[in-house]
């Protein structure tokens, strides 16, 4: 005989009943995540994170798709062009959403086109092997797994500026809208 296992859970995680995961499991009527667009699924996941109670913070949801971190871990390694920037490792990485790199310099930036500040980061107290932290959940990371830690000497990890509160909300606000293009009409 063959084996066959399924794989139940007890856990009513929106995020991983989404039958198509490129789609935002906590909306409804579910929302498509341009994976071509890393800084657009982030922000979009990031307003749930910040704005959203079904998410439960505790579990450090991964900024690309919700999932709680054990189930999605992003590893980073130092980049290749030698300016010691950190970069995603692909190969040791997992989530479904992540399948293009995306610039984590940029990610960690607010700007009023693109507000969420949210990316994989290296904890400063975790091994350089453990998976990185998001942004958004560092101080619960930190309160969590290295309670010895001066929260208030780690600050900057995690706190948001008012501008970047500000634009998550607009985010939060619009997360339902869908994006359509504009075409050019040709005048005859």
């Amino acid at each position: 005989g063959r084996a066959c296992f399924v794989c139940e859970s007890d856990d009513q995680d929106p995020a991983l009943s989404a039958t198509d995961p490129h789609v935002c499991g906590y909306c409804s009527p579910s929302v498509p995540l341009d994976t071509a667009h890393p800084q657009l699924i982030i922000a979009h996941i990031g307003s749930h994170i910040l704005h959203d109670p079904a998410i439960d913070r505790s579990m450090e949801p991964c900024g690309l798709c919700g999932r709680a971190s054990p189930l999605c871990q992003i590893f980073l390694k130092k980049s290749s062009s030698g300016s010691g920037a950190l970069t995603i490792d692909m190969k040791a990485s997992r989530c479904p959403n992540l399948t293009k790199r995306f610039s984590i310099g940029a990610a960690t930036k607010s700007i009023d086109s693109s507000p969420c500040s949210n990316a994989p980061l290296k904890c400063p107290t975790c091994s350089k092997k453990d998976p990185a932290v998001w942004r958004y959940n560092m101080k619960e990371h930190l309160t969590r797994h290295h309670p010895e830690v001066s929260l208030p000497k780690h600050g900057h990890l995690w706190k948001l500026s008012a501008s970047e509160i500000a634009g998550m909300k607009g985010v939060w606000r619009k997360r339902k809208e869908r994006k359509t293009r504009k075409h050019k009409s040709t005048l005859t």
